[in-house]
């Protein structure tokens, strides 16, 4: 996720859960949980490498 670690992505879904979002709302608690969930509903992603001067390689 943009070079997080799984623990920043698992803190940033905390902070919005628990200051931004309304009660009852359904997010997830972690990184795994998230990534389950879009598994879950048949998306994917790709992994694409860039280079120091942010030149993509496809």
């Amino acid at each position: 996720m943009g070079r997080w670690s799984n623990a920043s992505f698992t803190m940033l879904l905390k902070m919005l859960k628990e200051e931004l979002l309304p009660d009852g709302a359904n997010l997830p608690n972690s990184y795994y949980e998230a990534k389950k969930i879009i598994k879950e509903l048949g998306l994917s992603y790709d992994k694409i490498d860039a280079c120091t001067n942010n030149c993509l390689l496809y």
